[in-house]
């Protein structure tokens, strides 16, 4: 799968899944339980590939939501700059028929 999720191993031991548009999902390390295995467990076919990171939980967290935030404030600014679409009243026309 070329478009494949990626899983980033983090230094903090975690390991997290970042989504197109700020989501993310992160495991962290239980007793018997390897975040990596959990996360290709729950994506199966879906995970690509699985690399190393220079960054923790907490890193990644802030970076998602920062994409977040980037795309709300650019929807936000799309929506407030749009211009009004004249309505068109139901019965009122101002051509004749002939």
């Amino acid at each position: 799968m070329a478009n494949g999720l990626v899983i980033e191993q983090n230094k903090d031991g975690t390991a997290t899944i970042n989504f197109p548009g700020g989501g993310q999902h992160t495991v962290s390390p239980t007793a018997g339980v390897d975040p990596v295995q959990a996360l290709q467990q729950a994506y199966g076919s879906r995970v690509s590939n699985v690399v190393s990171s220079n960054k923790t939980a907490g890193e990644q967290s802030q970076t998602a939501a920062s994409i977040r935030k980037t795309i709300q404030d650019a929807t936000v600014s799309a929506t407030v700059n749009e211009k009004p679409v004249p309505s068109i009243k139901p019965g009122i026309c101002s051509a004749k028929r002939g």
